[in-house]
């Protein structure tokens, strides 16, 4: 006896080929869909959050990102299986950033990156004062 999630499984392969060979003949993704036992969710969200608004919480969102960052806009991904079935993406568009997003990322990561290197100096500099101190000597020779 098949499992629930077998049979998902084994429902989003064959849905991964009807697909396929629906937008190959010209449909498109909606089309493809139309008729299928599958649950369709449109969902927007870009790489860097860390999570995305009305997954399904059985799909973990490291996995979707994954797929979208590498799929092809306009093609659908090939199944990814998950515990409770699975799915296949179709990234219908990608946006590009928008400007006051970049600039703050920009912003935050020029900070952090001052703030690292200013750390590696401050390290750098003690260790030299701790050098010429001979406070290391001291502390080897306290410890015979």
């Amino acid at each position: 006896m098949k499992s629930c999630a077998s049979a998902a499984r084994a429902a989003g392969q064959q849905f991964f080929s009807a697909a396929t060979n629906a937008l190959a003949s010209g449909k498109s993704f909606t089309d493809a869909t139309a008729g299928q036992p599958i649950r369709l969710s449109e969902l927007s969200f870009n790489l860097s959050s860390p999570s995305i608004p009305g997954l399904d919480p059985g799909v973990n969102p490291s996995q979707v990102k994954a797929v979208a960052a590498t799929n092809t806009v306009g093609t659908v991904s090939a199944f990814v299986p998950t515990m409770e079935g699975g799915f296949v993406l179709f990234v219908r568009e990608r946006k590009p950033v928008e400007e006051a997003t970049a600039k703050a990322a920009l912003n935050g990561f020029l900070v952090e990156q001052r703030r690292e290197r200013e750390n590696d100096a401050f390290s750098v500099w003690f260790a030299e004062q701790m050098k010429k101190s001979g406070i290391q000597q001291l502390v080897e020779g306290l410890r015979l």
